[in-house]
């Protein structure tokens, strides 16, 4: 339910506050959502804020997604991620599709994907509408301190990057959650499942990718613990950003090595070719923002 709306006086941004609660008796979680956008940046902030107004320990369990379709997604796009080692999931009994990747075998790098009929693949192109559909998790690096995932369209040289804070930033107090997995659904026109396609077992009516990051690793593929617990009177913070924009330098069309900070944004950079968007990675503004309007 959004609560408030207006602008942000010190450097012009916009903004709009939701809130969420909880009514089922003895569980009084309460989410709040800040989202934000600042001028000449091409990036939408977000800002949830999980409360336990309770007198029990919840457990939660954080993630943010972002579902890409055309026209930006098409044959030719590239995907980049902070992830450093992948495992690849069979689909659950309502996930009626066509895989191509094996499942439950580790690997570290999106091009070179195991594959279901032996050899590899590389995820990191998009086909196209193949009639496949696979699910991939990801564990970031604890040495990363800001994690991304990104999918480039070279022909029209526009980028979509995610960025949010990773299990190894140091900067950003502890009440901020530090995410440590990425996760991909690759659903080609592969999905047979309402509502991907108009009945049970029909023909596949979508084309997306679905990016996401968080704290989620509800399979265990990285022995890792799935939920974290909010104690009585305790909250946490999630952060991300969700930059969308153009880039000049067509050698980004080839994908690139890495995400750097720099003065005020982020390079996407390969070897000496770059990207640059103007963002506020450390989120600054919105933490600001948050800690005025929840404290009014």
């Amino acid at each position: 339910m959004v609560r408030r709306y207006g602008s942000e006086s010190e450097f012009g941004g916009v903004w709009r506050l939701s809130e969420m609660k909880s009514r089922e008796e003895g569980n009084r979680y309460k989410a709040t959502k800040l989202d934000m956008m600042l001028p000449g940046h091409p990036v939408l902030y977000s800002l949830i804020k999980l409360e336990n107004n309770g007198e029990e320990a919840l457990r939660y369990n954080v993630s943010m997604h972002a579902v890409l379709a055309p026209p930006f997604i098409e044959s030719g796009s590239l995907i980049n991620t902070s992830g450093a080692e992948f495992v690849a999931f069979p689909p659950n009994l309502r996930e009626v599709a066509f895989n191509r990747l094996k499942s439950g075998t580790p690997f570290s790098d999106l091009k070179h994907a195991p594959s279901l009929n032996g050899g590899s693949i590389d995820m990191a192109y998009i086909p196209g509408p193949n009639g496949s559909y696979d699910y991939i998790m990801g564990k970031i690096s604890e040495q990363v301190s800001t994690g991304y995932l990104s999918v480039i369209n070279p022909k029209q040289q526009l980028i979509y990057l995610s960025f949010f804070p990773a299990i190894g930033d140091t900067s950003l107090p502890d009440d901020v959650v530090k995410c440590s997995n990425i996760d991909l659904a690759f659903n080609y026109a592969g999905r047979m499942d309402t509502p991907y396609a108009l009945y049970e077992g029909g023909t596949p009516q979508v084309f997306t990718l679905t990016a996401g990051f968080g704290c989620m690793d509800d399979h265990g593929a990285f022995n890792q613990d799935k939920n974290c617990v909010l104690l009585p009177g305790e909250s946490k913070t999630f952060l991300s950003g969700h930059a969308f924009t153009s880039f000049d330098n067509p050698r980004i069309s080839g994908g690139f090595y890495s995400v750097e900070k720099a003065d005020h944004g982020l390079v996407c950079k390969r070897t000496k070719s770059y990207a640059y968007i103007q963002a506020d990675y450390s989120f600054t503004v919105i933490r600001n923002l948050a800690s005025r309007l929840l404290s009014s």
